[in-house]
């Protein structure tokens, strides 16, 4: 499977999409789900990787994603965003910090 990309490949094009996803203004296109799925992904993603430091991102943010849930079940609309939005940032820091932005070369 020499055309599978590789997990830095994902991790970089998760980046570039939660990167998009942001220049929307509420509601988002797609829905805030489009978000939250891209966030999630990023998550996971970082899980995967090698090294404490990406893996503890991608911890973190699935905590911030667990707890965006909780407040929506609670009615929390305001509390949901925030939380939704510092996973979002969580991921790209994660990523950016330990591989670089998009567009990086390896």
């Amino acid at each position: 499977m020499e055309n599978a990309p590789s997990l830095l490949d994902c991790l970089r094009r998760e980046a570039q999409r939660l990167v998009e996803l942001r220049e929307y203004p509420w509601p988002l296109p797609g829905g805030e789900d489009a978000l939250h799925e891209a966030t999630a992904q990023g998550a996971r993603l970082l899980l995967q990787a090698e090294g404490e430091e990406a893996r503890e991102y991608g911890a973190t943010a699935m905590r911030m994603l667990l707890a965006a849930e909780e407040a929506a079940k609670e009615g929390k609309e305001e509390r949901r965003k925030e939380l939704l939005m510092a996973a979002r940032t969580v991921v790209l820091v994660g990523i950016f910090e330990t591989f670089g932005p998009p567009g990086a070369r390896s």
